[in-house]
């Protein structure tokens, strides 16, 4: 105690550095928890975002699929009853987008990237 009382900013400074110390040690395993679990669940919502993602292309893609199937049956009819602008007009919008898969499969083709357009 003599000590203290002869170097008092001294022992002040010491007590402070322990204080930070106590601190830095009780502290820092919880913001490391904090900032992994903040990680895990940004890593699970992207995954969520890419699956959500993916299921809406391949709904977008099997509704493509049966507009395509509609519009050529409507244009099979239309051309058996010799209206040729009304079946050219249903076919006209089919054609893939840049980037879009082809939907070709009424004749016999599996669906797959379009190799005419750029990606």
């Amino acid at each position: 105690m003599a000590l203290v009382r002869r170097n008092r900013p001294l022992a002040l400074t010491g007590a402070a550095v322990i204080i930070l110390f106590v601190t830095l040690a009780i502290g820092s395993p919880i913001v490391a928890f904090r900032i992994n679990r903040d990680r895990l669940e940004a890593e699970a919502a992207r995954q969520h975002e890419t699956q959500l993602r993916l299921q809406a292309q391949a709904q977008e893609l099997v509704s493509r699929q049966k507009a395509y199937a509609s519009d050529t049956s409507a244009a099979s009819h239309a051309l058996d009853e010799g209206n040729f602008g009304l079946a050219r007009k249903l076919l006209t919008g089919h054609g893939p987008q840049p980037g879009q898969q082809t939907c070709a499969a009424l004749s016999g083709v599996i669906c797959g990237p379009n190799p005419g357009r750029a990606t």
